[in-house]
């Protein structure tokens, strides 16, 4: 198993409502950490590795995002306070104005949360 971190970008803490939809099945929960690259959504409701769907999320200032992502792995709950079950997402793309105000939205996290 690879379990290299393919990570590009700093991933910061958030606590954000989303939707992740996939075909015409809406999976509801939270995005919990935000990177450039992806993001980690906390829900009961996970899909499968590897399929691809839109994820969105009003970012602080209330502006709408949609992004195209594929779920890469899945997390199940173990039991530890510390992990939440889950899925990874990595954005494979971006609608409308959604890139630029993700930029926006972790340059403000960055300043909050510093890096």
């Amino acid at each position: 198993m690879d379990t290299q971190d393919r990570r590009v970008g700093r991933r910061y803490s958030v606590s954000i409502v989303c939707k992740f939809t996939v075909v015409d099945r809406k999976h509801e929960g939270r995005v919990k950490n935000l990177a450039m690259d992806g993001a980690f959504v906390e829900s009961e409701d996970c899909p499968i590795a590897g399929t691809q769907g839109d994820l969105e999320f009003r970012g602080t200032d209330g502006y709408e995002l949609k992004i195209t992502a594929r779920v890469v792995h899945k997390s199940s709950l173990s039991g530890r306070p510390d992990e939440s079950k889950g899925f990874g997402l990595y954005f494979v793309g971006f609608e409308g104005e959604s890139l630029v105000n993700l930029k926006g939205l972790l340059e403000a996290l960055a300043i909050t949360q510093g890096g």
